[in-house]
């Protein structure tokens, strides 16, 4: 029995023996061969750097303190292919911890009001014991860009990534303190890369002792709260050590076991979306191995255990704890970023993102359709496009929400094949969310890769771009189907990164093919809103009858939207449109696309016509070229009509007002180059009068005096309109009369004189600024015409002016009304002062003429002072 337990003895030694040898010795090396071609490999993602730059979004401390240094750092254009992508170093070898924070300052951070995402690439190294691995953290701790794991105030590596409480406390057995000791009013998804399985009390490696180890370890992700105790088992019948709580572990993952440098890397997406009214709990899901190195939905690795995972998480917002501002709004900002560590054991980990959604909160998506089958959607797999069927990729950027415009954006497109795409002119276009299209020229592809960059960035102005592309399916030769493979495009601007992949879909042979041949000129040349034509023959080549009922011509301009027309009109098996519309054919040379569907959707060839629309520019006039301001209005209307010669529609919004203001004979130039909208508003014009009113100021006139203005007319195609002068003459003193039509009471004719007084309210007086001033007048005869609108010659009497004094004075010479002899600013009303037997007043003497009279007052209003 002695022996026996001896032997015993020795056994137990002897494994003891290899767990501290194991110990002693697992401070393996980094594989630097392979981490090199992961370094080479980096995905494309956002440029972040670190500091005080415009360009600076995140943000890491040098030292956590004294003598514990932080050792995150950001490296740029590690891929050659992208020289301006930064990529963050996390860890690289042992007993290295390590933080990198969205900086709030800088308007980097989680939103927990309104839907985000987050995209990024993991990068978990090649070490041959890899440890320990990083973490993905939302936290609100606030430490803000110092939070970090510690104990006595001192920061600890290992098993706590350095985000979750440490156990390194042999007497500690509340959880509580544990937690306390972590990142603060925290969530955290980790990735571990080694297994920590360790009862020996302070050692602080227990944290996996429920996951089962195999020969490669357990390599998993999983999350929790850091700072929550219920984070945390207290194990006591093993030692004195604590159990993480791994919610939804996924286990048995290669996050360090990939044979590549670019199947190491692994994708990682993050869709939150915040709590509805009253609830704290929102809704974040995390996506893991969701997408390729080129861009391609999947995972890099093969391997069962690494395919594509998701898992959704009721987030508490109640743990991160917000603070209320003086008003009791709770605030909603969240940093996020990464933490890592190692031990005795060491890899190398790193971290690319590809958005930063509080910056620029975008998303986009590809959609294709069959325009020649009613603009039907394809989705995968779809077969029942025929060869000849005009095709629409659309690659759709939307701007959600952010801080800054996306700027800078390009489309780089793998175009897909058996598709005929324009080689010259345009292939495509962009067509912005306000309704503006910018051409895609055909010479931006090369070698089937077209890359273009947008002229106009989104905001929460412009919120949405289309890239749309077409082309012509193309049945392989002596083939009944063919595949249009998926295809994949990026959409990369200054803070946001998306990939996008066509759907897979077949071109199916038609039951007979339809052609069409061009009895019109291919090269046409017509003025802006003149008639183009497009005319041909239709027929099927097993002489099917041709029905024009059956048939629709889709009409494309300069590859923009189809517009779909019926010919009805013409003999069957013919067609002709004619197309008078300066909006389809503006100005300039255009590539038209004729192409004719049956009602079963088989399409024919496809026609090219070349445009030629010569210009027409817009014509300025005016009635009233000589124009007047007073100093106290301080500002001048311009009265202007504006027409093409009556051949071309226009908008108030496609112009824009030029002037030039000189002195008075045009040798001196007091304010150029000033532009102005269109005040009026009007849309879809032949021609139109209209008034602008411009201050002063706006003008550059200070000081009274004569100006010239030289104005013309621009368009959004540059075309310019002649140059219109206008004189000013600016006054410091000015007297404005105010007048109407009038009218006098109706009598009948008697064989007295009588005087008629006036009928209604007359409207009369002067508006003056600082000035006196005196009104005449003098009055022509009345004119009469009977009944039936016959002559009957003049008026026996004339009009008569009865002043204050109640003198009558005929009115066929000037007669002195009124005046004014101070200089004053006032509106002064001379009607509203006569009485019923004064003022201008009808003499008629016997006898007159049953009829209608009317004739004419002169009246001259003198500026006195």
């Amino acid at each position: 029995m002695r022996n026996r337990k001896k032997l015993i003895m020795s056994i137990l030694g002897t494994i003891l023996f290899c767990v501290l040898l194991s110990l002693k010795f697992s401070a393996m090396p980094v594989r630097a061969d392979l981490d090199a071609d992961g370094r080479k490999a980096t995905p494309q993602g956002l440029a972040l750097m670190n500091g005080d730059g415009k360009d600076s979004y995140f943000t890491y401390v040098d030292n956590f303190m004294a003598n514990y240094p932080n050792h995150a750092t950001i490296i740029r254009g590690q891929n050659p292919n992208y020289s301006e992508s930064d990529a963050v170093q996390l860890t690289s070898g042992t007993k290295q911890l390590s933080s990198i924070w969205s900086d709030i300052d800088k308007g980097n951070y989680i939103n927990t009001a309104i839907p985000q995402k987050l995209s990024m690439w993991l990068y978990f190294g090649h070490g041959e014991l890899p440890a320990d691995g990083i973490a993905l953290v939302l936290q609100n701790d606030p430490r803000k860009e110092y939070a970090i794991t510690t104990y006595n105030n001192k920061p600890v590596d290992g098993e706590t990534l350095g985000v979750w409480g440490p156990d390194v406390d042999k007497t500690q057995t509340k959880p509580s303190v544990v937690a306390a000791n972590a990142i603060q009013n925290s969530w955290a998804l980790e990735f571990d890369t080694f297994l920590n399985r360790n009862s020996t009390p302070e050692l602080g490696s227990y944290f996996d002792y429920d996951f089962e180890s195999t020969s490669k370890g357990n390599q998993h992700m999983a999350w929790n709260y850091p700072a929550l105790a219920g984070t945390y088992e207290y194990n006591w019948t093993t030692g004195a050590v604590f159990k993480l709580v791994h919610n939804d572990a996924k286990q048995y993952l290669n996050l360090t076991r990939g044979t590549t440098g670019d199947n190491s890397w692994h994708h990682l997406s993050i869709d939150y979306q915040p709590p509805v009214t009253g609830s704290t709990k929102a809704s974040l899901t995390y996506s893991f191995n969701d997408k390729k190195t080129n861009g391609e939905p999947g995972s890099m690795l093969s391997t069962p255990a690494d395919q594509p995972y998701s898992n959704t998480v009721d987030l508490d917002l109640a743990n991160f704890h917000f603070d209320k501002d003086a008003n009791g709004v709770t605030d909603t900002k969240l940093r996020y970023g990464f933490t890592g560590s190692t031990g005795a054991s060491a890899s190398l980990n790193m971290a690319v993102f590809e958005t930063m959604p509080s910056l620029v909160n975008a998303s986009s998506e590809v959609k294709v359709y069959n325009v020649s089958q009613g603009n039907r959607e394809i989705k995968e797999g779809d077969a029942k496009s025929y060869n000849n069927n005009l095709i629409k990729f659309s690659y759709n950027l939307n701007y959600l929400s952010g801080q800054n415009d996306l700027l800078n954006t390009v489309a780089t497109i793998n175009l897909p094949k058996n598709i005929v795409y324009n080689t010259t002119g345009d292939i495509g276009n962009v067509v912005y969310s306000d309704g503006k299209i910018e051409p895609i020229p055909a010479s931006e592809v090369t070698n089937g890769v077209l890359s273009h960059r947008l002229k106009r960035g989104l905001n929460n102005g412009l919120k949405g771009a289309k890239v749309e592309i077409t082309g012509v399916t193309k049945i392989e030769t002596n083939s009944n189907k063919t595949t249009v493979a998926s295809a994949h495009a990026l959409i990369k601007g200054d803070l946001y990164k998306g990939d996008l992949n066509t759907p897979n879909f077949y071109i199916i042979s038609e039951p007979r093919h339809l052609s069409i041949k061009s009895t019109s000129a291919l090269n046409q040349n017509i003025g802006v809103g003149d008639t183009a034509n497009f005319a041909g023959t239709m027929s099927y080549d097993d002489s099917t009858v041709i029905k024009n009922e059956n048939m629709s011509i889709l009409m494309t301009v300069d590859n923009g939207e189809p517009t779909t027309y019926k010919d009805t009109l013409s003999k069957d098996g013919e067609f002709s449109l004619d197309i008078a519309d300066a909006e389809k054919l503006p100005v300039g040379q255009h590539s038209v696309n004729i192409q004719v569907i049956d009602q079963n959707g088989i399409a024919s060839n496809v026609l090219t016509y070349l445009v030629n629309v010569t210009a027409v520019n817009p014509v300025l006039s005016t009635d009233n070229p000589d124009l007047t301001a007073v100093q106290a209005l301080k500002a001048v209307n311009i009265p202007a009509h504006i027409t093409y010669d009556g051949n071309v529609t226009f908008s108030s919004t496609d112009l824009t007002w030029k002037m030039k203001v000189m002195n008075q004979d045009g040798t001196q130039v007091i304010k150029d180059n000033i532009s102005a909208p269109i005040q009026d508003e009007f849309s879809k014009v032949l021609e139109q009068d209209l008034v602008q009113n411009f201050s002063m100021d706006s003008l550059g006139i200070t000081e009274p005096g004569k100006y010239q203005i030289e104005v013309y007319v621009k368009d959004q195609r540059d075309r310019q309109s002649n140059v219109v002068t206008y004189n000013l003459e600016y006054l410091a003193k000015s007297a404005d009369l105010i007048h109407d039509d009038y009218a006098f009471q109706s009598i009948n004719t008697s064989s007295e004189i009588r005087t008629v007084k006036r009928a209604g309210k007359w409207k009369l007086g002067v508006n003056s600024v600082d000035s006196a001033w005196s009104l005449s007048a003098k009055a022509t005869d009345m004119v009469g015409k009977d009944a039936e609108g016959n002559d009957i010659g003049n008026l026996k009497g004339n009009m008569i002016f009865v002043g204050k004094d109640d003198i009558a004075h005929d009115m066929d010479s000037y007669v002195l009304i009124d005046n004014q002899t101070e200089a004053l600013t006032n509106d002064y009303d001379i009607s509203g002062n006569w009485k019923p037997t004064n003022g201008i007043l009808l003499r008629v003497l016997p006898n007159p003429l049953g009829g209608h009279y009317t004739g004419l007052i002169d009246w001259c209003l003198s500026n006195t002072i």
